[in-house]
């Protein structure tokens, strides 16, 4: 939701594409990589798949509604 809330409506899935930006396991550190697949990963999947639904649900409204402002490309660095 916090997609929605800094975006707002009219831009076509922007969840999804804010959750598939947080699967960045290349910056997870080796050492951690199982810590991230047994702890992290489940819930990126979830929250994937939540994404979708709730992008699919409200994307007539995104291309009914002109949107505000443009979304800036901002990927978030997941730090373990």
């Amino acid at each position: 939701m916090s997609a929605r809330s800094d975006y707002g409506v009219g831009h076509p899935y922007v969840a999804t594409k804010q959750s598939a930006d947080n699967f960045m396991i290349d910056k997870v550190q080796p050492k951690l990589i199982t810590a991230y697949i047994i702890f992290v990963l489940p819930f990126l999947i979830i929250d994937f798949g939540l994404s979708v639904v709730t992008d699919t649900v409200l994307f007539p409204a995104d291309i009914i509604i002109t949107p505000k402002s443009d979304i800036k490309d901002t990927n978030s660095t997941l730090k373990l």
